[in-house]
């Protein structure tokens, strides 16, 4: 992908899924409703989840070794910040890319989220609202990193 707005068409027609042991198979699209999230939402009495990847920061693809490692390093810091989450995954509809493990973060606000796709690169989150069809929002550009886009100092929330 050239551009940052190549980037987000992509990620408006790409489907996500999450993983849930109570509801199963959670799929999420941009621009439409997600029944099955909005019944997970209710069950724990919340109110919005937003899908976050660590993944090939802004476009750039990394190894799998690379991948890997940015993304347990998201896990840690949503485990330290003591978020709920399940494991999530983006898939290009187009079949271009290969699919991108992300997590469904519950009870996160908008402006955190969009924190969480700063620090980790990405131009772009998926942010849902209970009984609102899910919005992509634009993170702004990334904070200080390392060549392989980790950050380079703490995540200061």
């Amino acid at each position: 992908m050239k551009t940052k707005d190549d980037r987000i068409r992509v990620y408006r027609k790409a489907a996500y899924v999450a993983f849930s042991d109570e509801v199963g198979e959670i799929a999420i699209q941009v621009g439409r409703p997600a029944p099955q999230l909005d019944k997970l939402l209710r069950s724990k009495g919340l109110k919005t989840a937003a899908l976050v990847t660590a993944y090939n920061p802004r476009g750039q693809v990394l190894s799998a070794k690379e991948n890997s490692l940015r993304q347990r390093e998201l896990v840690r810091t949503m485990r330290a910040l003591r978020y709920a989450w399940i494991e999530a995954e983006g898939r290009d509809a187009a079949g271009l890319w290969m699919p991108e493990r992300s997590v469904l973060i519950f009870g996160i606000d908008r402006f955190t989220a969009i924190r969480f796709g700063q620090e980790f690169g990405q131009p772009a989150i998926v942010f849902c609202t209970l009984g609102k069809p899910c919005t992509l929002v634009r993170s702004p550009g990334p904070s200080a990193r390392d060549k392989t886009g980790s950050p380079t100092r703490p995540l200061l929330w």
